[in-house]
């Protein structure tokens, strides 16, 4: 599938490419696709994913929610309702940012 976005883990090791409505991530070192992240709800399409600093996580958002991935259990949860445009990671473990085009809050990816 077509990619729209591609992010780096803050390791390295790992390449985030983000599709409509899935994320696949690739070992940098070998070119491997490693998993692909899959959305347990029917929400719209995804508009930007980043990796969580200290965590094991993926964050992503469409046009009404931010939502994460852990992935060591694969597990889909939506952290966030209403208006989300983007989430840009922090430079502190386990928070990112979420905003629209009047509001911004911090969230915490945990």
């Amino acid at each position: 599938p077509h990619s729209r976005a591609m992010e780096v883990s803050q390791d390295g090791k790992t390449l985030l490419l983000l599709h409509d409505d899935t994320i696949s991530l690739w070992r940098a070192a070998t070119g491997q696709q490693e998993r692909e992240l899959v959305r347990s709800d029917r929400g719209g399409h995804i508009q930007t994913a980043i990796f969580v600093e200290g965590r094991a996580q993926v964050v992503a958002c469409d046009s009404h929610r931010a939502f994460a991935w852990d992935l060591g259990s694969g597990e889909f949860r939506v952290l966030s309702a209403g208006s989300v445009s983007g989430v840009v990671a922090m430079p502190v473990p386990d928070r990112f940012v979420a905003y629209n085009a009047t509001h911004a809050a911090i969230w915490s990816a945990t």
